[in-house]
């Protein structure tokens, strides 16, 4: 049984943008544009040989990744649910930084024991997972517990996933070739539109399935 339509997804993530426009464009401007300056600071050391620059560049960079990856779905959540939040909540993590590592080292793992295995469980898995930072910030889950329930969520429904995915691939290819700044409103469509899916699969975890 599908629980969830991609078309309605995206059409809610374009409306959420269109509602929302310049506050999700200062979001994921933010998050994109930061990624790369510490991707280009990292390279400058590489090339340069400065290790010592390029190992703390990195960790910084890995920790703002994690506070904007919390804080990004917080935003999401808290839009879907017609609630005011702002963009200084892109920065707090609210007591939920460590279980986001962890569950992204777990989910990394998981996702290279796969490929390893061979590409299609990992891709299978990568699917089966991919909510956890939903059910972290949401549910207020720690990190393995949020990749469990998350694969429970999914169950069922990874063929639709799949497909999902490949429209958000696609999303993000159209918004590269609008001269590149159109990745950033199509971030924010591929960010609104996944928690309108997650939305429709989370009414699957009662506290029978949480167990």
């Amino acid at each position: 049984m599908s629980l969830f339509s991609i078309k309605e997804a995206f059409t809610y993530g374009w409306n959420a943008l269109k509602s929302n426009f310049w506050f999700l464009v200062e979001v994921f401007a933010t998050v994109i544009v930061t990624s790369a300056i510490f991707s280009g600071i990292t390279q400058y050391a590489d090339d340069n040989k400065l290790w010592l620059l390029s190992v703390v560049v990195q960790v910084v960079s890995a920790i703002i990744q994690v506070l904007f990856g919390i804080g990004a779905v917080r935003i999401t959540l808290a839009l879907y649910a017609g609630e005011q939040i702002s963009f200084k909540n892109l920065f707090l993590p609210a007591g939920k930084f460590w279980s986001y590592v962890w569950g992204s080292i777990l989910y990394m793992l998981v996702m290279i024991a796969g490929f390893i295995l061979l590409v299609v469980p990992g891709v299978v898995w990568a699917l089966k997972y991919q909510f956890f930072p939903w059910l972290i910030v949401d549910k207020n889950m720690k990190g393995r517990e949020a990749l469990i329930a998350s694969g429970k969520i999914t169950k069922g429904q990874k063929g639709k996933l799949f497909v999902f995915w490949l429209a958000e691939m696609g999303a993000a290819i159209v918004g590269v070739i609008c001269l590149g700044v159109g990745i950033i409103p199509a971030a924010a469509i591929i960010y609104m539109a996944s928690v309108f899916v997650y939305k429709k699969l989370v009414v699957r975890l009662t506290p029978e399935t949480q167990s």
